[in-house]
């Protein structure tokens, strides 16, 4: 509520975070409109609030999403306030890596034991170091939002797919059947013409003679 701070902090600083702690939606409504603040990398609001420890049902992680749909573009990060002590600390804020934080604010007490403020949602600069390397290691998991599949997935589908094979014996010129046919996975699928369905092979004449189990591939049937 200090408008010369606010002014203030978005006419000097690169980088300003504004918690939205007991913050309702007109109020950001009406905040964003006092200061004319529109979508940049300068503004990110920073959800979540201090409950001295917030416990894990009172984060409601999944209204970030809710957020981001009514103010899209905006940048948003996460202020995470878990019992430092609990496992909780080390593991809550992967949960909003999916949702598109712009970064993770998290407390740091030299002494848990002396109790100063915050303390008890702070981890040691042990735990500091262990719960960072583990967002990092984590958040390589994110990848890309693509929707083409990548070269090591394309190889896991060369790998698992199950083809046509033969469940019998087959002669050259002989007609398949349903009967005649089974999807396996095979040692060694051809990549350029595997057959994936059994009705397109179901009726074809074989261009040769064909052994159980052997896959069978387009240029073995007429």
């Amino acid at each position: 509520y200090n408008s010369d701070l606010i002014r203030s902090a978005l006419d000097i600083m690169p980088r300003v975070f504004v918690s939205l702690g007991g913050v309702t939606v007109e109020e950001l409504d009406e905040f964003l409109s006092k200061y004319n603040i529109s979508p940049s990398d300068q503004v990110s609001f920073v959800y979540g609030f201090q409950a001295e420890p917030t416990p894990v049902d009172s984060n409601n992680l999944l209204r970030i999403g809710s957020l981001k749909e009514r103010f899209s573009g905006y940048s948003f990060s996460f202020m995470d306030h878990a019992e430092g002590n609990s496992d909780n600390a080390l593991t809550l804020a992967l949960m909003v890596l999916p949702l598109g934080m712009d970064s993770i604010e998290k407390h740091i007490s030299l002494d848990r034991e002396i109790e100063l403020e915050d303390y008890v949602s702070a981890l040691t600069p042990g735990q500091f170091g262990l719960f960072v390397n583990r967002i990092r290691e984590l958040e390589k998991a994110l990848g890309s939002s693509e929707l083409d599949i990548t070269s090591s997935e394309q190889e896991y589908r060369y790998k698992a797919a199950k083809v046509v094979v033969a469940n019998v014996g087959l002669v050259k010129h002989e007609t398949v059947k349903l009967d005649h046919l089974a999807l396996k996975r095979v040692n060694s699928p051809s990549k350029l013409t595997s057959i994936y369905r059994i009705e397109d092979v179901v009726g074809r004449v074989a261009a040769l003679d064909i052994l159980s189990n052997q896959q069978i591939t387009q240029e073995m049937l007429l």
